[in-house]
């Protein structure tokens, strides 16, 4: 066969000749900026390997830089052909019909002439090429032993088979250039998968444009959406049952394949440009609102008996020529262009004019042109597909804004899949270090470019999935337990998960909890939840991670029970002491969930929340209303249910965000329990009214503290003991020191561990709305941090011991097996004793 894949093969060296040689001529004009009619050089491209296919001789369109006559007189045969068979059907223009549509019209005659001059140079002695063409085949003897076609046969078939294989492949090509400039979304894309896969202009074959699966799916929305063949050729039934209906003998039947394909019965917004309609489900941008698309009415080739039998080479050649022309140039539409569909006519195929002629006489190539042709010209220019194909591959034009240029090396390219995952890194340096990876020379690419590529790789290792489906997998993957919740969609609204170093120091250290959530870690929006504890090198260890959509009771009460079956399952002990802030929801669902654990308020919030108080309601006149302040009794409930029906999680959050360095200021003073008592009647004396409060040692001192505070302060500043009262004493032993020291917290009064958590993770992350999948490898860089320091501290401390604690008997060998966290509260505790004794002696130092 003439046009099966070997012989494709075999004549693949023309369709890169002339493909070449259109390269050469575009970009002559890009060097001189000028913008080009393209379906003219698609043309002169496809008629050139036309002529070369059939008769291994091209039709010099190229080479001469217009139209053969012979071209134009093909044209207006088909347009003739269609109006002269509308003619016919009417019986008083059946004789105007017969007129202009006779064998010797004009266009016809030019046709079989120059067909028969062709033939009579290609059957030549001598004129045999080096490869079969199409009329080797034509002359070849038939399998059952009869000659060869005739010279008339050969002449009309030669006739139908440029048609066929010329015109209606510029036709699609000039349909494709035109989309996807309309639509720089597309158009972008495509050029980055031609531009991706190809180091060089070299690499580019038609086996590897094949490969193209975006660009395939462009051609074929190209197809659809402007259709070559606008119906096909119509032919008459013998007579059929179709659906029921019987069609009669005589009928004249053609299917419309513009119509066919524009109906939203067929196809899902049938007006719209989408090549991503026809991607397989495992490309990664596969849209699932196309599956009920009627893939199975797409037939540009038409079907059956009458399906193309030269689709296989249109196809490979439509695809090696976009890959070239798209990797080498940068198109744009000219102004005015962006109708240039609609207001074409159609004859069978659409309606385009030509820009000029050429003919050859005595053996040269001269211009010809009458002067209607240039009226017809001039009039119809507007209807040309005029674009600009810019920025031309030259040293000395634009080298450094043209892709070709920016493109990476080898080694650079490597180094992008090396820093790609490094979520730390922004594209500004990751384009620096870039750079530095191969010689000079390659560094024209932009920050742009770089961050591109990373999405590139990114959707590359996602190997189809979604992101949040690749975050579940690849925890399931490495053995890590994972819990989500779908909502009714089917949409991810909670998962819960940890990893297997955090798994470790939560069963050494479980004693203490803290959990807090934070935001824009995401970008589904979703509240990053956190569980911390403190480790014997008093620094904080991550043990739980949850996301969710909400901070209703029912949302923490959900996080809270995958925490407390991750425990068990960790085999970590029941936690004694849970530090929080005043997040109501979260805290009933805590009672809940370990109603023995002692629940602590974050005494820095709770300062910080006061000082925010005074700050803003802080008055220097006297007022003679005074809110009744007094001490409940011992006896009172330390539960979550006074006055807190009208009070929601959003009012308590906590205002030490109003003032940024009140929180800096009482940081240390939480942590250490000190209190400093002023006699200052005024802000600040107010505030270490409170502390002394907050830090009482005994019961006693509590009550004490807080009758000189209500009564000192009582009657001018009403507003914030009102405050005071509502909003903190009701758990107040959740946060005075008295009443907290009671239980085995190591001295941990506040939740800072899970605020150092929350910024540990957020300096890991480039951007707070990445996907979940970015989330968790931001995650596990953090843990490779903090294992690897956790790991590094604790080998110093125990090669190093501290001056103070050398030689001490009463340490023994213990300055060589716990930290110094840990020394540094039994030196407290021996201290505390030596204070008791008799003598006072002071301890040894």
């Amino acid at each position: 066969m003439a046009l099966c894949y070997s012989a494709i093969q075999q004549k693949k060296h023309a369709v890169h000749k002339y493909v070449d040689m259109l390269m050469q001529r575009l970009a002559e004009r890009a060097k001189q900026h000028e913008s080009v009619n393209i379906v003219d050089w698609l043309n002169f491209t496809t008629f050139d390997i036309a002529g070369d296919l059939i008769f291994s001789d091209s039709f010099h369109c190229l080479a001469n830089n217009g139209y053969h006559p012979w071209v134009r007189f093909i044209f207006d045969s088909v347009r003739i052909t269609v109006v002269a068979r509308a003619y016919k059907l009417y019986p008083m223009l059946g004789m105007i019909a017969n007129i202009f549509a006779t064998p010797n019209s004009k266009p016809s005659l030019h046709i079989r002439h120059h067909i028969k001059d062709k033939l009579k140079i290609r059957m030549e002695p001598g004129n045999e090429p080096a490869y079969a063409d199409l009329v080797t085949y034509m002359l070849q003897t038939a399998r059952d032993g009869s000659d060869g076609m005739s010279e008339s046969e050969i002449v009309q078939a030669s006739q139908v088979v440029v048609f066929g294989a010329s015109e209606t492949t510029a036709t699609a090509l000039s349909g494709f250039f035109f989309y996807i400039c309309k639509n720089p979304r597309v158009y972008d894309i495509v050029t980055e998968e031609i531009r991706s896969a190809f180091s060089s202009e070299a690499d580019i074959t038609t086996r590897r444009a094949a490969t193209m699966e975006y660009l395939q799916a462009a051609i074929n929305e190209t197809l659809r959406i402007y259709p070559p063949v606008a119906e096909t050729p119509s032919r008459v039934s013998p007579g059929a049952m179709i659906n029921d209906e019987y069609i009669s003998l005589g009928t004249i039947v053609s299917v419309s394949q513009w119509a066919t394909y524009r109906n939203p019965k067929n196809f899902t917004e049938p007006d719209t440009f989408l090549p991503e309609r026809w991607l397989a489900k495992s490309h990664p941008r596969y849209e699932e609102r196309f599956k009920t698309d009627n893939k199975a009415a797409f037939k540009p080739f038409s079907y059956g008996p009458r399906d193309c039998i030269g689709k296989n080479f249109a196809l490979a050649e439509m695809r090696y020529l976009i890959v070239r022309l798209l990797y080498r140039f940068d198109l744009e539409l000219r102004h005015g262009q962006e109708d240039w569909h609609e207001k074409q006519r159609v004859f069978l195929i659409w309606e385009k004019e030509f820009d000029e002629l050429w003919e050859e006489q005595d053996g040269r190539c001269i211009g010809y042109c009458d002067e209607a042709d240039r009226r017809v010209t001039k009039e119809l220019h507007k209807d040309m597909l005029v674009v600009a194909i810019g920025k031309y591959v030259d040293p000395k034009f634009y080298i450094g804004s043209h892709n070709v240029y920016r493109r990476r090396t080898l080694a650079q390219q490597q180094k992008e899949r090396e820093l790609a995952n490094e979520n730390g890194i922004r594209a500004r340096e990751m384009a620096s270090i870039v750079r530095k990876a191969d010689s000079p020379g390659h560094a024209y690419f932009r920050t742009r470019d770089i961050y591109n590529d990373r999405q590139s790789i990114k959707r590359e290792r996602l190997n189809g999935l979604t992101a949040t489906q690749a975050f579940v997998r690849e925890l399931e993957g490495g053995g890590i337990r994972v819990t989500t919740l779908r909502d009714e969609e089917d949409r991810v609204c909670a998962v819960f998960w940890t990893y297997d170093w955090y798994r470790t120091m939560w069963k050494t250290f479980p004693e203490i909890l803290g959990l807090d959530n934070t935001y824009k870690t995401n970008r589904f929006r979703l509240h990053l939840f956190q569980a911390t504890g403190v480790t014997d090198q008093k620094s904080l260890a991550n043990f739980a991670f949850g996301l969710i959509n909400g901070e209703q009771e029912h949302h923490f009460q959900w996080l809270c029970d995958r925490l407390d079956e991750l425990r068990i399952d960790v085999g970590a002990d029941t936690p004694e002491v849970i530090i929080t802030d005043k997040e109501q929801a979260l805290r009933a669902a805590l009672a809940n969930t370990f109603p023995r654990a002692q629940q602590k308020l974050c005494v820095n919030h709770t300062l910080a929340n006061v000082r925010a108080k005074i700050n803003t309601r802080w008055k220097d006149t006297e007022s003679d209303d005074h809110d009744d302040l007094t001490v409940e009794s011992d006896h009172d409930r330390n539960d979550l249910h006074v006055d807190s029906r009208n009070i929601t999680a959003k009012n308590l959050e906590p205002e030490l965000d109003l003032d940024v360095a009140a929180r800096g200021r009482v940081q240390d003073e939480a942590e250490d329990g000190l209190a400093n008592p002023s006699s200052d009647y005024n802000s600040e004396g107010i505030f270490k009214a409170f502390q002394a409060v907050v830090y009482a040692a005994d019961h006693d001192a509590f009550k004490d503290s807080w009758k000189s505070f209500a009564e000192t302060f009582g009657r001018q500043q009403r507003h914030i003991l009102r405050y005071v009262q509502k909003e903190c004493m009701p758990w107040r032993k959740q946060w005075v020191k008295c009443y907290i020291d009671r239980y085995r917290n190591f001295g941990q009064r506040v939740n800072s561990p899970a605020e150092t958590a929350h910024a540990d993770v957020k300096s890991h992350l480039v951007t707070g709305t990445g996907d979940l999948l970015y989330l968790h490898q931001a995650l596990v860089t953090m843990i490779d941090n903090k294992s690897r320091s956790y790991r590094h501290q604790a080998a110093r401390q125990l090669q190093r011991q501290r001056d103070q604690y050398l030689k001490q008997a009463w340490l023994g060998k213990l300055n060589l097996q716990i930290t110094y966290q840990a020394i540094d509260l039994i030196a407290k505790q021996y201290r505390l004793a030596l204070a008791a004794l008799p003598d006072q002696r002071e301890p040894k130092t």
